[in-house]
């Protein structure tokens, strides 16, 4: 098994992603590997080594502002004099800077023998700063944020670090959807890219079952309305029952699972109190959700167009959801010309895995209905050993990972 050793092989990090993401695809956990709440996965408040950036006011692409922001990460590995040697990692929807650990160390897929590795805290983590923890925007109060604010974050703590290019990003899930924006929104600046499951454009289905999580979570009476003062253990317990057993498992796999249907009763139980146990909180992942079902990259800002988004209705909806839970995010306006209409992509209405002419020539199609991505945006993308993307598409499965 390859790994990623970094500094004899920096010429070589093109290629850097097969073997990671092949080894990622052998070690990654059983049932539960979706990037999601683990069991026992609670959010660390105290944890040696963890430290934060404080950032402070951080636009966001929607139009609000993040006020004392502040981003959390723990490194490992030993930065090199030259600064050429490390990795962010970057981390999955409800999860934190461990989530990808089994890929981090001497000796494994990232290896820390010769790497520096950046583990950071995704905006709305519970750790980076979040409704749960922020001071000044707590709960409710705190703005919409997207895939791209957190790639914007994570750019700003390299700026912090002295760090202006990068061996690899790497992340998981939603970690992975944050890796592939790396490679569109800051090409240049890595060699390689590791998206484990990623998607491009977040799919319908992932939408809803993302919408089902948030109900059961708001429909809780412990909840309300985004001021509770405690957990609310219903709604949890209903999430656990979308997410960790109807929407990661197909009746086949039950079946074969439970050779006895009704023992899937104690089993189902377990999920819910692992999950009411794992210590994230309602309006974080009611926050992040948010931030995941809207994501598209081919909605990605380019050349010096400022595009931002139309913020969603607030009516009835909490967090964004209700009227606009509907994944639409209203018209994306150019910053150029008085606001002429919608600033696209030039690829942006190619079919998946189609290669285009003229100024599309040489695209390739990510996942997600319509989308292509310009050579000169492109990430350098990998899959299971097949190469680079540019010489086969990328694919995963089509839910929430």
């Amino acid at each position: 098994m390859k790994r990623i050793t970094g500094v004899k092989q920096m010429t070589g990090m093109k290629r850097i992603a097969g073997a990671a993401l092949l080894l990622a695809l052998l070690m990654q956990p059983g049932p539960m590997q979706l990037g999601l709440i683990q069991p026992g996965h609670a959010q660390p408040l105290a944890e040696p080594g963890l430290q934060t950036y404080r950032i402070g006011d951080l636009p966001l692409e929607g139009g609000g502002v993040l006020h004392d922001f502040s981003i959390a990460y723990m490194t490992a590995g030993t930065l090199n004099a030259a600064k050429s040697n490390a990795v962010l990692m970057v981390t999955a929807i409800g999860g934190n800077h461990h989530r990808i650990d089994y890929l981090i160390g001497p000796g494994k897929g990232l290896d820390t023998d010769h790497l520096f590795v950046i583990r950071t805290d995704a905006i709305g983590n519970g750790i980076s700063t979040s409704p749960s923890n922020s001071q000044t925007q707590h709960g409710t109060a705190f703005p919409h944020f997207t895939i791209r604010d957190m790639v914007e974050s994570q750019h700003r703590l390299l700026d912090h670090l002295g760090i202006t290019h990068l061996v690899a990003v790497a992340g998981a899930s939603m970690g992975g959807m944050q890796t592939l924006q790396w490679g569109v929104s800051h090409p240049g600046m890595m060699d390689g890219l590791v998206a484990l499951t990623p998607m491009a454009r977040t799919s319908a289905w992932s939408i809803a079952v993302n919408h089902a999580t948030r109900r059961g979570l708001m429909l809780d009476p412990a909840f309300k309305d985004g001021n509770y003062t405690e957990q609310p253990p219903g709604g949890w317990r209903l999430r656990a029952d979308v997410l960790q057993v109807l929407a990661t498992r197909t009746p086949e796999a039950m079946r074969q699972q439970f050779k006895t249907p009704m023992d899937v009763l104690p089993w189902i139980e377990a999920q819910e109190g692992a999950v009411v146990q794992s210590g994230f909180d309602a309006n974080d992942w009611i926050a992040q959700t948010w931030a995941y079902d809207r994501h598209n990259v081919g909605d990605t800002p380019v050349d010096d167009a400022r595009v931002r988004r139309r913020p969603a209705s607030r009516a009835g909806d909490h967090q964004g959801q209700g009227a606009a839970d509907d994944g639409q995010a209203g018209p994306v306006q150019s910053g150029r010309g008085g606001g002429r209409g919608r600033s696209r992509h030039p690829c942006r209405t190619l079919r998946p895995n189609t290669v285009g002419a003229g100024p599309c020539r040489g695209v390739t199609g990510l996942q997600g209905r319509g989308l292509g991505v310009h050579q000169r945006h492109r990430a350098r993308l990998h899959a299971r050993g097949h190469g680079r993307m540019e010489d086969g598409p990328v694919t995963s499965r089509t839910g929430i990972t």
